[in-house]
């Protein structure tokens, strides 16, 4: 049995109570520890070993996997208090929010700690962000106001708040409808909002595609995926027209059959297997070789991928340079701008190795990748 499997087989136990094979698993616990923390699943992995009384006898491994375990019993303890403090501050000050993600599927798991995150995710109106600002600021938190392209971050202590005024990703397959979200919103509690279920479970879906072709979403979304529809979260009749909107259908059976295949024990397919290994490869957030393997499969080349970056889009431009909206004439102007910061400004090492890492990618590894975007309907 390979290290992956072992971790399955123990994902299965945390969250699908499947119990383990009856012969004892025999695993590589330096190669395991890495794999799992490499896809923030460690916590996981070693609840599952100590419960079976299979942690390394290696005591800085052993201590390595307790470790990941308390700290993710620690965080979630700091997330919750500062998501209720977060919570009692908007509502006080009549600000209607959307708690996010992690905020809601932390209660389909076995227990709220197994779920973990780096940081709150909270949605607001763009014309309350000023005063949600200075609400956050006057019960501790800090930022440096700087919008990013649909939130600005808040500090306080070890938590980070990312507040959204949007939930679009940049892409224009999804954003026409991740910019109605407040459509897709009922009231559940006193200024507190909720996504409606199918556009959560849509969502879900559309942020794991971002992630997907960004270089890999790794497989805590699918975790998320399987408690979703395995508590009958949403009725799947009712998340298809929005799927098929966005053209996201094919994504969804994809990532659907992969979760089978790992939370169930469902033989793989050709598909499954291409998708298990890019998804292994890219850890939590995707790696840069796979970004720029899909960047260059998407583009139909690795020429046209590094035009694409040197020459964003005019709507790539104007979230880049917010002063660009509505004046589309000096978009040449801002190109010439972005090429001399981007070739002597602070970012010139980065652009260098992102240039060397995609000319240096195997032209058979990108036909490969276009080739899975193509099956799971991701490859425009």
């Amino acid at each position: 049995m390979t290290n992956e499997q072992v971790l399955f087989q123990l994902l299965r136990y945390e969250i699908c109570n499947t119990p383990l094979p009856e012969e004892r698993l025999a695993f590589d616990p330096v190669a395991l520890y890495r794999l799992s923390k490499h896809h923030d699943l460690a916590h996981l992995v070693a609840d599952a070993l100590s419960k079976h009384s299979l942690l390394p006898e290696d005591e800085k491994v052993r201590s390595a996997f307790e470790r990941a375990q308390m700290t993710a019993v620690y965080r979630e303890i700091q997330l919750t208090a500062a998501t209720q403090r977060i919570r009692d501050a908007f509502r006080e000050g009549r600000i209607p929010f959307v708690p996010l993600k992690g905020a809601i599927v932390r209660s389909f798991y076995p227990e709220p700690w197994m779920r973990t995150s780096c940081d709150v995710d909270v949605l607001i109106r763009e014309n309350d962000l000023e005063k949600a600002t200075q609400i956050l600021t006057d019960i501790g938190f800090t930022t440096d106001g700087k919008q990013d392209f649909h939130d600005v971050s808040f500090y306080d202590g070890d938590v980070h708040l990312e507040l959204h005024f949007n939930i679009r990703e940049n892409i224009e397959q999804i954003d026409g409808l991740l910019s109605d979200v407040w459509d897709y919103t009922e009231c559940f509690q006193d200024m507190e909002y909720r996504e409606t279920p199918a556009f959560f479970l849509f969502h879900h879906v559309a942020h794991m595609s971002y992630h997907f072709v960004a270089g890999g979403c790794g497989i805590k979304p699918f975790l998320d995926l399987w408690l979703l529809r395995k508590n009958g979260f949403c009725e799947e009749d009712k998340i298809f027209p929005l799927l098929n909107a966005c053209g996201l259908i094919p994504f969804y059976r994809a990532i659907g059959d992969l979760t089978d295949v790992w939370l169930e024990g469902k033989e793989h397919s050709d598909l499954t297997r291409q998708m298990e290994a890019y998804v292994l490869s890219g850890g939590v957030y995707g790696t840069s070789e796979n970004g720029n393997a899909t960047g260059a499969a998407r583009k139909k080349g690795k020429f046209r991928y590094l035009w694409s970056l040197a020459f964003p889009s005019y709507r790539s431009m104007c979230v880049i340079y917010p002063s660009l909206r509505k004046k589309k004439v000096l978009l040449p102007f801002y190109y010439i701008r972005r090429f001399f910061a981007k070739l002597f400004g602070r970012d010139r090492k980065r652009v260098r190795s992102r240039w060397k890492a995609t000319m240096g990618q195997d032209p058979g590894r990108i036909r490969s990748v276009e080739a899975l975007l193509q099956a799971v309907g991701l490859n425009e």
